[in-house]
């Protein structure tokens, strides 16, 4: 197996994007709102945006990882770094399912 084709560690799940119809809503007040149409693999303990990677990530209960599969664009990114909470939202045959807060953790390592 060549590098590109190993899969990815235990701890680490395929993008949400794969396995779900989701985008991302937000503001410059620092709300964020993630809409899905499937339910997410477990419970959440929070997510986190990496400002040198430029990717929020989900980090479920049992600790995995689970890349949010969206590319963020500049507006994108500077209104996440003003938020402090994520909205998740399941939305079904156009119907608000399910909701879920969950905290938001901004990953700034300067080097």
């Amino acid at each position: 197996m060549t590098a590109n084709s190993d899969p990815p560690p235990d701890w680490q799940l395929g993008p949400l994007s794969a396995e779900t119809r989701c985008c991302i809503l937000s503001d410059p007040h620092g709300t964020i709102i993630i809409v899905h149409d499937k339910d997410i693999q477990s419970e959440l303990q929070w997510v986190e945006y990496d400002r040198q990677d430029q990717t929020l990530s989900l980090i479920h209960d049992e600790g995995q990882i689970q890349d949010l599969g969206i590319r963020l664009n500049d507006a994108m990114r500077q209104n996440i770094s003003q938020g402090c909470e994520i909205t998740l939202v399941k939305l079904e045959n156009g119907k608000l399912q399910d909701e879920q807060r969950v905290v938001l953790v901004i990953k700034n390592y300067e080097g």
